[in-house]
């Protein structure tokens, strides 16, 4: 810029080619020494700044060095000084106290109300399982109650059955007997009474219907070896024959007395009503009953046969009159 404003400033005629350099210094001599002059400042100024800098960061790594070697010198003494502290007993003891203290404290605030919580829980959930459990108790026993008497009704179904079946067959007069008893206990319940009355109902039915000595007939050997069969036998022979072992000897027997109109003969007939184990002598025995005394009965009396009983004892003595 001063060269260009000096070839200004010059006229051409007045340069001469000698004096152009010594003039051309001179001119930006002074202009030089000011550019270098602050040049100089700046870097002097620049690296006095950067060495204060260079200086500072030194130093203060070297504090944080020394602040870290004294904080571990410092760590490093205080922890063999706790070491060594912690290896007394009251330390010990101190530290036993503080962690029993702790422990309390931590127990009381933390764990205690936990379990008191879930203890709380547990019974609240255990008295509702008790609650459910009884109600299902309840209900279990209800039908445990409704089921057994089920089954009790059944086996008494079966059992009277069973006994009205063995009354069917001979000699059964005892399951009869068996029954009328049974029928006659007021603790029966009400089904049950029903069907052993239905039970005696088939029983007599059976037995009205069907006669069990056709074809059967009394006999005996005469001295001579003749033979006497059914009517031709005395009385006390056909009597003799009630006691017979074949249930059939013994109903024709009672079936033939109802022609004998003797005093002896209606005490035995009763007899026979009362106390033989099948149910056709019975049945036969009470027909010649009724044929010789004029009492009206069934066929097939109850028992006990309190009416034959009460009718017997009181008309005995005028009936007996009556008889051979």
């Amino acid at each position: 810029m001063v060269l260009i404003l000096w070839c200004f400033r010059t006229s051409p005629d007045d340069v001469k080619t000698e004096d152009i350099l010594p003039s051309i210094v001179k001119e930006l001599k002074p202009y030089i020494s000011k550019e270098l002059l602050r040049r100089l400042k700046i870097w002097f100024v620049s690296g006095f700044i950067v060495l204060v800098i260079i200086t500072c960061l030194t130093t203060i790594y070297t504090l944080k060095q020394m602040y870290y070697s004294s904080i571990k010198y410092l760590s490093t003494i205080v922890n063999a000084s706790v070491e060594e502290e912690f290896k007394t007993e009251r330390i010990g003891n101190i530290m036993e106290n503080v962690a029993s203290i702790q422990s309390q404290k931590y127990l009381k605030e933390n764990v205690i109300p936990i379990i008191n919580k879930f203890n709380e829980s547990t019974n609240k959930r255990v008295d509702n399982f008790n609650e459910h459990i009884n109600v299902l108790r309840a209900d279990v026993e209800n039908e445990y109650k409704g089921l057994k008497n089920q089954v009790e009704y059944i086996k008494q179904h079966n059992s009277i059955l069973k006994i009205a079946d063995r009354a069917i067959l001979p000699n059964g007069a005892n399951e009869y007997r068996q029954l009328t008893l049974m029928y006659l206990d007021q603790n029966l319940e009400k089904e049950i009474k029903e069907l052993i009355r239905s039970q005696l109902n088939r029983i007599k039915l059976f037995y009205i219907s069907f006669s069990r000595i056709r074809g059967v007939e009394l006999e005996i050997v005469k001295e001579d070896g003749g033979k006497k069969k059914n009517n031709e036998l005395t009385t006390d022979e056909i009597i003799a024959f009630l006691d017979d072992e074949d249930f059939k000897k013994r109903a024709k027997a009672a079936q033939l007395l109802s022609n004998r109109k003797e005093k002896k003969v209606p005490d035995f007939l009763f007899q026979k009503i009362f106390y033989d184990e099948d149910l056709e002598v019975i049945k036969l025995a009470n027909k010649s009953f009724s044929k010789i005394t004029g009492f009206k009965a069934e066929e097939i009396p109850n028992f006990p046969p309190a009416e034959h009983i009460t009718w017997w004892n009181e008309n005995k003595e005028n009936i007996l009159k009556t008889l051979k």
